[in-house]
């Protein structure tokens, strides 16, 4: 059963208020943009993933992992500040809950598909049902991230994105506990 998101989402405005564009400020804590990537690998890494699947289009990135299916405290996560799901196990990386932020770099309205939660989210915080859309033979997990941010063209995402994920470093890579490494770039 997915998360009540219209509960999460009033919860958030009543936290974070009706405005948010004081929460912007978390996709620019990092200095190149296409930090984010390291995040969900960091986040793939926590979930117990062994795979993880870059797809990068012109107009989109898509990021599949076969770790554990999301649950309620992980939307809650991803879906609010410093509300990370890590804090308390040592063998996790991420435990501020922030860095997913840095996906806002590229994307207005990140999508995950995750087990029976499929929703996106508007304004950093604010969760809504979005058509459900599976991720695939063995991965459990999708993120849908379209390139709509108005500061920084489609084109521009593309290249960007596409130049981090060819020099994705050996050290980087072995890091995580990814029996069949990075595919899909």
């Amino acid at each position: 059963m997915p998360s009540d998101y219209n509960q999460i989402r009033e919860d958030n405005i009543r936290k974070y208020g009706e405005g948010t564009d004081h929460l912007s400020l978390l996709w620019r804590l990092y200095t190149d943009r296409t930090h984010f990537i390291f995040e969900l690998l960091q986040n793939a890494e926590d979930a117990g993933a062994t795979r993880i699947l870059f797809e990068l289009s012109e107009e989109l990135l898509e990021v599949k992992h076969d770790g554990r299916p999301f649950n309620l405290l992980d939307v809650r996560g991803v879906c609010g500040v410093g509300e990370g799901t890590k804090a308390e196990d040592l063998n996790q990386i991420g435990k501020y809950g922030i860095g997913f932020k840095s996906v806002y770099a590229y994307t207005s309205s990140p999508e995950v598909h995750s087990g029976d939660e499929h929703f996106r989210i508007e304004n950093y915080v604010r969760p809504y049902p979005a058509d459900p859309q599976e991720a695939g033979d063995s991965w459990t997990t999708l993120f849908c991230f379209s390139f709509d941010m108005p500061k920084v063209e489609a084109k521009t995402a593309f290249s960007e994105i596409s130049a981090r994920l060819r020099n994705l470093s050996a050290r980087t890579l072995l890091f995580g506990n990814y029996k069949e490494n990075l595919t899909g770039f």
